[in-house]
């Protein structure tokens, strides 16, 4: 008798039940979704799949202002290159397929604003695309 009340003395155990019992209990007692049951798993999922969603916005958001920025560079190589040729042509320069395949390839901005600064004043299109 005396061993069974020592036991229910102890830190609220119960008589018999083993340490780990009542350890086990006392972390059910105080989990978050404690009381939830399968509640508490659909507000899990839930808090999931708000993540995913507030990442895709996100990822959506950033691969469309890169694809902004892309573009924006796209169009100014391409007015570029065209305004290269344009002054070549203005100029009565001649073109050749390599040198028109050569400003047409181009992805260099400075590169391209080189060559227009020099098609201005160039004597030949050789000139102008050093």
């Amino acid at each position: 008798m005396r061993s069974q009340m020592r036991l229910k003395g102890r830190a609220g155990q119960r008589a018999g039940q083993p340490l780990g019992a009542r350890v086990d209990a006392q972390s059910a007692q105080n989990h978050p979704l404690r009381g939830h049951g399968a509640g508490g798993r659909s507000a899990c999922a839930e808090g999931q799949r708000q993540g995913l969603e507030e990442g895709r916005k996100e990822g959506q958001r950033e691969g469309l202002e890169e694809g902004r920025k892309e573009g924006l560079k796209e169009g100014q190589l391409a007015a570029l290159r065209a305004a290269v040729l344009g002054v070549l042509g203005a100029r009565g320069l001649p073109i050749d397929a390599a040198e028109r395949e050569r400003v047409g390839s181009s992805v260099d901005v400075a590169t391209l604003e080189r060559w227009l600064a020099a098609a201005a004043v160039a004597g030949s299109t050789e000139d102008a695309l050093r």
